[in-house]
């Protein structure tokens, strides 16, 4: 199943077999939104405050082709992701070395 669940969601993690990671590689194709959500798993966390009521999603295309919304839920992913700066239809490289660590860059 890989980095696919249920729904219309891609994740900026992804695993082999041998639970070592893997790049994600998508490319944009929206404007990202804030999504609010009764549901504290799918959202930011702050140490302060906890649940911090949203997540944010981002239209991509994956590397099959399809439409997905990259599901933003992580604030390493979110500022790596806000440093780069990228541009609708650029492709970007998820890499997640570490938990916590995300190294985002254009192709």
């Amino acid at each position: 199943m890989g980095i696919f669940t249920e729904g219309n969601f891609i994740y900026p993690t992804k695993k082999d077999d041998n639970k070592n990671p893997l790049p994600v590689i998508v490319t944009i194709v929206g404007e990202m939104t804030r999504v609010k959500s009764a549901v504290e798993q799918m959202n930011y966390k702050s140490q302060k405050t906890g649940d911090q009521g949203y997540y944010d999603v981002l239209p991509v295309v994956n590397e099959a082709g399809e439409e997905k919304d990259l599901k933003i839920s992580t604030w390493a992913v979110y500022f790596a992701l806000r440093e780069l700066n990228p541009d609708e239809g650029d492709t970007i490289k998820i890499e997640n070395p570490s938990k916590g660590e995300y190294i985002i860059t254009k192709v």
